[in-house]
């Protein structure tokens, strides 16, 4: 399947490549103009990116047997009740709330999850902007673009696999969070 360019930020990115490259040029700078970074492959081989997605599949399917196993207690109530003779309205009522109950429990045990794995993305977005900037100051550059808005760019300006490295290596501190933990209302905070 072949990615859609989305021309607005291919002519933004053009715009600041120009950009740059006239500023570069008429202030006799002695930095580089552009470098870019594969997004891509940052969340692909960035180990703190990894362990993220990992911790969230590990949350999701142990939450997802745990529905199941409860899901199949409450089908059972309601083959025994159906199994009945005659129907009692009261079991029908107190099966029809467990059921409601179950329902509202894994709605928020599965919004517990996205925000602990949005938590954990938000802090390694936050050390590889950090990761981003020091390496762009370090090597000179005035502007870092991501490779998925430009057109072309020369692998000599692509700090990709240096970020990768630097993020290796300082992205141990950051952890999935405790699931018992994550604030529920922060999301409403954020609205």
């Amino acid at each position: 399947m072949k990615k859609k360019f989305n021309k607005k930020w291919v002519l933004i990115g053009a715009i600041i490549a120009v950009g740059a490259i006239v500023g570069y040029k008429t202030m006799n700078c002695s930095a580089k103009p552009i470098a870019v970074l594969d997004g891509d492959v940052l969340q692909t081989q960035a180990t703190v990116y990894k362990n993220i997605i990992q911790e969230q599949k590990k949350h999701e399917e142990v939450w997802r047997i745990k529905f199941l196993a409860e899901k199949l207690v409450l089908e059972k109530e309601d083959k025994a009740i159906a199994e009945k003779k005659k129907i009692d309205n009261a079991a029908v009522m107190v099966l029809q709330k467990k059921v409601i109950a179950l329902q509202q429990k894994y709605q928020q045990e599965g919004a517990k999850i996205i925000m602990a794995t949005q938590t954990a993305v938000k802090q390694a977005d936050t050390l590889t902007k950090e990761i981003v900037a020091e390496i762009a100051k370090e090597k000179g550059y005035l502007v870092v673009l991501t490779k998925q808005n430009t057109v072309y760019a020369s692998e000599c300006v692509d700090i990709t696999e240096q970020v990768v490295k630097e993020l290796n290596l300082k992205g141990t501190a950051i952890k999935y969070p405790n699931l018992e933990t994550v604030d529920m209302t922060q999301k409403e905070k954020e609205k």
